[in-house]
């Protein structure tokens, strides 16, 4: 049986940000931010917050192998299946939850428009009302957990690969539009014990 190690994570936005649900948007918003189930808070869901990280500790593995070596990094996150497996799944060690906000919300809604480029004008139907999740400027701190299937790596050793990865990876992305929410800072570390 392997021992479990939880890691709390934080990553801090400034808004305007968005990670669009599949949720109808709320009345008079064509899109609406990505909630928390039960609570209505915002979140970074996890798939986003295991791409940045892993392309984080990619990317340190190609030019810092002592913090990262490439086996522990494949390891880590899962890898792409073996031929002649039926693509079966090769599962990494690293267990994401979503990042969630509990800080004050609806912060209102703001309205996007596409120009034209051939008459420089609004596009005809191009008026989208979006909703905030925080108003704008304001840094807005996520936080959640991730959890490491302990089986044979050392606690530490990850803890500071994330901890690296975290401060180098970029804001995660929505629709490709990278200025559109700035990553401020962010931290890995180790909140509890391992667990048995």
């Amino acid at each position: 049986m392997s021992a479990i190690a939880r890691f709390s994570v934080a990553m801090t936005l400034r808004a305007p940000f968005m990670f669009q649900g599949l949720a109808n948007a709320r009345l008079g918003a064509d899109a609406a931010y990505l909630r928390a189930e039960r609570s209505d808070d915002p979140v970074i869901p996890a798939d986003q917050v295991k791409g940045v990280l892993s392309a984080a500790c990619y990317t340190l593995a190609m030019n810092k192998k002592n913090v990262a070596p490439l086996d522990l990094v494949h390891r880590l996150f899962s890898e792409e299946s073996l031929k002649g497996t039926d693509d079966a799944p090769k599962r990494g060690l690293l267990i994401f939850s979503d990042l969630r906000a509990a800080e004050d919300r609806d912060a209102g809604t703001t309205t996007r428009i596409e120009i034209d480029d051939e008459t420089g004008a609004v596009k005809s139907g191009a008026l989208q009302v979006v909703e905030l999740a925080a108003p704008f400027g304001r840094e807005t701190l996520f936080s959640g957990e991730i959890a490491l299937l302990a089986r044979d790596v050392e606690i530490d050793a990850v803890a500071a690969l994330l901890d690296r990865a975290i401060k180098l990876a970029p804001a995660p992305r929505l629709a490709r539009r990278r200025r559109f929410r700035r990553r401020r800072r962010g931290s890995a570390r180790r909140a509890c014990g391992v667990v048995r």
